[in-house]
């Protein structure tokens, strides 16, 4: 197994030598691939990606799913190739002319799948679920020996006077985000969304609590006011929508246009393969391409199932 670290092979001899770190550089391991299903470099790349290289800030719960993501499809190629050699198998059992030249097959599967990783703890089913516990203790893990400086791990959002007016003023009010969570506002404050789109970014518990009220009756002065809610597949987030439209802190009694980006019943083909269809998170879509999707529903005012490819297509850089 390679390090994450410095790159340099490490076979599983030297790694036990050396107390379960890099021969060369000494870095700790976080995995093994016999139990976990993932080596240190595939975790490594999964940051990657979820942080587009250091360019994201990203939460634990998005790095988790895309582990999921990456275990599901390693157990999906490994039952592939079960399968396969099965039958390739039995085609050449039946048609070799000597019941040795099968025995010689049979040894050849077996030793190809005693080398295949097996992720232990996993129940039999192929979703999200199956493998939720043992992502969530990979990242886990991995946070302990290899901290990122774009984790998002506390709010971002100071509360100090000179924060709270440079938010005010690189922000309009003719188009306000509401999400469900706080720690999504902290993920769209901190990658600049309410920058790019001049849209201000609020939480379902009145946060940040030093903008909020200040922020909202600011924008209940504005007749063609648009709001945009953000929220999971869920009881809560439905219930979350019925709270920003009825009560009166919020828009109760406002004539103002909704928007509901989603999550929805109507977006589950975008989440139907991850989940149970029950409930779906947000932190199911990577960030760059949970940007891209809201940057594109505010900009053409229409939800997550109705925005064009087009528009939607940047989630490489996140905005389009």
């Amino acid at each position: 197994m390679k390090c994450s670290h410095c790159g340099k092979d490490a076979p599983e001899r030297q790694r036990a030598k050396y107390g379960n770190r890099c021969p060369i550089c000494q870095h700790p391991f976080v995995t093994n691939p016999a139990i976990d299903g993932l080596t240190d470099i595939a975790i490594k790349s999964a940051v990657n990606s979820v942080s587009g290289y250091g360019q994201f800030y990203f939460t634990k719960e998005q790095l988790t799913y895309e582990l999921c993501r990456r275990l599901i499809k390693k157990k999906n190629n490994r039952m592939g190739i079960i399968f396969f050699s099965i039958f390739f198998l039995i085609i050449l059992a039946a048609k070799a002319p000597k019941f040795f030249l099968g025995i010689v097959f049979v040894i050849i599967f077996i030793k190809i799948i005693s080398r295949l990783p097996v992720i232990s703890r996993r129940p039999d089913r192929g979703n999200v679920d199956s493998v939720g516990n043992l992502a969530d203790d990979l990242v886990n893990r991995w946070f302990r020996i290899n901290p990122h400086e774009k984790l998002l791990t506390q709010p971002l959002f100071e509360k100090s006077t000179v924060e709270k007016n440079n938010y005010l003023e690189t922000v309009s009010f003719e188009r306000v985000l509401i999400c469900q969570h706080n720690q999504t506002v902290d993920f769209f404050l901190g990658n600049l969304f309410h920058f790019h789109y001049a849209c201000p970014i609020l939480g379902g518990d009145a946060y940040p609590e030093s903008i909020c009220a200040d922020m909202l009756q600011r924008l209940k002065k504005n007749p063609a006011l648009q709001v945009f809610l953000l929220h999971d597949y869920s009881e809560e987030g439905r219930l979350f929508v019925e709270k920003i439209k009825n009560q009166a802190f919020w828009f109760g009694g406002c004539d103002v246009k909704f928007i509901d980006l989603g999550l929805n019943k109507d977006d589950s083909q975008l989440f139907s393969k991850m989940t149970k269809g029950t409930s779906a998170e947000l932190a199911l879509f990577l960030p760059g391409t949970l940007i891209s999707m809201c940057g594109a529903g505010i900009n053409e005012n229409l939800p997550f199932n109705k925005i064009s490819s087009i528009a939607a297509a940047n989630s490489q850089n996140g905005y389009g």
